[in-house]
């Protein structure tokens, strides 16, 4: 009887190295747990985040144009990786929506008003 029990709460446990800046790890890992994604599924949307990145520098906005891609994708990393994350999970790692997650982060940095030098609107 016992050994049933351990059966049924047995948990597989996967070491998963969150990719990022320190400060999103957390909500990153929470984000995984809450989508239950398995370590695979992480991984791609780890990846197709950092390709999305990539794929909004040149429609970066004007303010950015200076950067060069090396600061271009620090900046957004920094500020938007754990969105960029979130966004990947929903699609569980889709490559395919990659132009749908790199327009929300031009969406995203269109708005920050740090970035921007606008006031936010309320």
């Amino acid at each position: 009887m016992l050994d049933e029990i351990i059966d049924i709460l047995a948990v597989d446990v996967v070491a998963l190295r969150v990719p990022g800046p320190l400060h999103h790890q957390d909500a990153i890992a929470r984000m995984i747990f809450e989508h239950c994604a398995a370590a695979t599924t992480a991984e791609a949307a780890f990846g197709l985040a950092h390709h999305a990145i990539t794929l909004a520098w040149p429609a970066r906005p004007e303010g950015l144009l200076p950067l060069t891609f090396p600061q271009f994708h620090e900046l957004v990393a920094h500020r938007l990786f754990d969105q960029a994350v979130h966004l990947a999970l929903a699609v569980d790692g889709d490559t395919n929506q990659i132009d749908e997650i790199a327009n929300a982060l031009h969406v995203a940095l269109l708005a920050d008003p740090d970035l921007t030098g606008r006031q936010p609107s309320n």
